[in-house]
């Protein structure tokens, strides 16, 4: 019988909800669906990219899910698992869009800018504020909580349609 190659896996504490994880890299499949699914529109493109990120991910608590996370918790998910995957080095153009040139002859600057970056090299820093108390006189405070993305979902789908109707 053939080996079974074990995937590889990287213990994560959530900056947010303290919750700890165990991610793992996506495989080049994955990857290329995702990449297909990039053309298909930002709903389909975000739906694809929180099922594989349910995927990838296993919780020391039985309680936690991906779906009740902040979206910092899931940003954190997600650069931990493109820092395990073999795409964690990334080419990045951009072309600068600044207007340069005298008042009267302005033109846009066009500039390439061209870097590499490798997340895998980027490492998570600082605490939460999730639940700080902002004082708004002597007796009355407001206490902050990250938006999670269970709520922020359904309003980015409903702006996107309302987006359509014009």
């Amino acid at each position: 019988a053939m080996p079974k190659i074990l995937p590889l896996l990287k213990e994560v504490e959530l900056p947010v909800s303290k919750y700890h994880a165990s991610v793992q890299a996506f495989t080049v499949k994955e990857e290329k669906n995702l990449l297909l699914s990039k053309d298909l529109g930002d709903m389909i493109l975000e739906n694809s990219l929180m099922k594989l990120i349910e995927l990838k991910t296993t919780f020391k608590e039985p309680e936690a899910k991906v779906e009740d996370l902040c979206v910092c918790d899931i940003v954190v998910l997600l650069i931990e698992i493109l820092a395990l995957s073999k795409t964690s080095k990334r080419d990045l153009a951009f072309v600068c869009s600044n207007m340069v040139g005298p008042k009267d002859n302005q033109h846009e600057c066009g500039t390439r800018i061209s870097m590499s970056i490798d997340i895998s090299d980027y490492k998570i820093q600082g605490e939460s504020e999730n639940g700080k108390i902002v004082q708004l006189t002597d007796e009355i405070g407001v206490e902050l909580q990250y938006p999670r993305y269970a709520v922020i979902a359904p309003l980015q789908a409903k702006e996107e349609l309302n987006e359509e109707d014009y």
